[in-house]
């Protein structure tokens, strides 16, 4: 019998190295990737991104690159200075004490080691863009999930989803149906692994889904002239519903086998 804690790294992890290798496979440029074993290994198991021919890429190593690193060092610290205070100071499982520990994840994965390795693999010439756009910068729904937020989540929706089905949907379902499915794979890794909060997931991706569907119709021009009402509304309507994709159920898993590893 799993433990909640396997059974969650294994479908999270499982997932990941399945659709990047089925991006491997898609395109002659892309399997050439499998000529290169070392870059394929690197690709495959160590980086977060979803685009296998930025490791057939060349690229020149700057300052900035260097400050990328700096930056995802940074804040790989930042997490675990705040695990250790959570740690330090909360003595139970509470809401707060929760919704810090899925921050510190994020930061130590999403802009930690992401931006180290990153940089990292620009030293050595290899041509791996950012996975995180400064998603704080968004001016609009679509901003956000279209260009800045985890662009390996991105470009899987783009490459097996929007392009095969375009074509089939109008722009406005297919955006709808993407989130759906993104909803269920979160419903799969946050909600199966521990048996709780089913549909939770699902619901928060479909709001969002529905969000962007409605701001493109009605919103888009008036948010491309005040850009800073529109970064309000991206965070009104992306943190107000976020108790649904975080909810109690996993932010306990997360506090409890990962943080305090009872």
């Amino acid at each position: 019998m799993y433990s909640s804690k396997a059974l969650f790294l294994g479908i999270f992890f499982g997932l990941i190295f399945l659709f990047k290798f089925i991006l491997v496979l898609q395109t002659k440029q892309t399997r050439a990737l499998l000529r290169r074993p070392i870059l394929f290994f690197l690709y495959q198991f160590t980086w977060l991104g979803t685009y296998p021919e930025n490791f057939l890429k060349k690229h020149k190593f700057t300052q900035k690159d260097a400050f990328l690193m700096v930056q995802g060092a940074s804040s790989i610290v930042f997490g675990l200075v705040i695990q250790w205070s959570v740690r330090r100071y909360f003595l139970e499982l509470d809401n707060l004490a929760s919704y810090l520990s899925i921050f510190s994840l994020i930061y130590i994965w999403g802009f930690g080691y992401s931006n180290l390795m990153c940089g990292l693999y620009r030293l050595f010439e290899i041509g791996v863009e950012p996975i995180f756009q400064n998603p704080l910068e968004s001016t609009s729904l679509q901003d956000f999930w279209g260009k800045r937020w985890n662009t390996a989540l991105i470009n899987l929706s783009q490459r097996l989803l929007y392009n095969p089905l375009k074509n089939i949907f109008s722009p406005g379902w297919l955006q709808i149906f993407v989130f759906l499915i993104f909803g269920l794979i979160h419903d799969l890794i946050f909600s199966f692994p521990i048996d709780a909060g089913y549909g939770k997931c699902t619901a928060y991706f479909a709001i969002q889904g529905l969000a962007l569907v409605s701001e493109n119709k009605f919103l888009s021009k008036f948010f491309n002239k005040h850009p800073d009402l529109g970064n309000i509304w991206t965070f009104l309507v992306l943190l107000i519903p976020l108790p649904l994709l975080f909810h109690w159920d996993f932010r306990e898993f997360i506090l409890s086998r990962f943080v305090f590893h009872i």
